[in-house]
């Protein structure tokens, strides 16, 4: 078995300052469905709740995570009709096999995840941090000579919060955390005092996409509840 990924926190402090430290990271497999014809399948509604009034532009941001997710998972192309609704929900809809929305159903594949920032404790548990995610502005996979890495930015109170959060804990580990599941453990080198971090590790195009993926779509959906799904035959 391949040992499991590392990455490490570059910092920006003034100019870019690398760390290489590596930390492992929980990687979770995703099982791609095999490709079919989803012109025969059934119509599956995804429907969500947004707890406030979104923009034209954040309702194309949804859609367009929403239709990049289901290509990584799925292995198809699906186009996504969007449709804002008076009473605050917006209802995502799109055809595909039963076997692809059995598939998507078991594994809850599809449903917000909340994206929490947590602090590994000396007792190695992980605590809650007050870093909030929707001061996340963007997350942004890029290669560097070569090497794979992910640009993480923040804006307004984020950037204080971060800022903050970084002076009281230099030397510990950030847990980057989509749902239940820890994506990213970077070691925290100096203060983060601009809002930017990057981070760099032995990791392939795919991993670095996924988790950029996972933190991309978690953001996006900072807002949304999740009401459920119909399916039209």
């Amino acid at each position: 078995m391949a040992p499991p990924p590392t990455i490490a926190l570059a910092l920006i402090y003034g100019s870019l300052v690398l760390t290489e430290f590596a930390v492992p990271v929980e990687a979770a497999p995703v099982e791609a469905t095999p490709v079919v014809n989803h012109s025969q399948g059934a119509m599956q509604r995804w429907v969500f709740r947004s707890q406030k009034d979104l923009s034209v532009v954040e309702i194309a941001r949804v859609q367009q995570l929403l239709q990049e997710r289901l290509l990584r998972l799925t292995g198809q192309s699906l186009p996504i009709a969007v449709s804002p609704r008076h009473d605050g929900q917006l209802l995502f809809s799109f055809r595909a096999a039963s076997q692809t929305l059995s598939h998507l159903q078991a594994q809850a594949l599809m449903q917000p995840s909340t994206l929490q920032w947590k602090i590994k404790t000396h007792n190695g548990l992980w605590t809650d941090s007050a870093l909030q995610s929707q001061f996340l502005e963007d997350a942004v996979a890029e290669s560097v000579q070569g090497q794979w890495q992910i640009r993480l930015k923040y804006k307004d109170q984020g950037i204080e919060q971060l800022a903050q959060l970084t002076r009281q804990q230099v030397g510990q580990a950030l847990g980057i955390f989509v749902g239940d599941r820890l994506i990213s453990s970077p070691l925290i080198q100096e203060p983060i005092l601009q809002g930017e971090a990057v981070i760099t590790g032995q990791f392939s195009v795919q991993e670095v996409e996924q988790i950029v993926q996972d933190i991309r779509w978690a953001r996006a959906a900072v807002g949304l509840n999740f009401v459920g799904t119909a399916t039209v035959h």
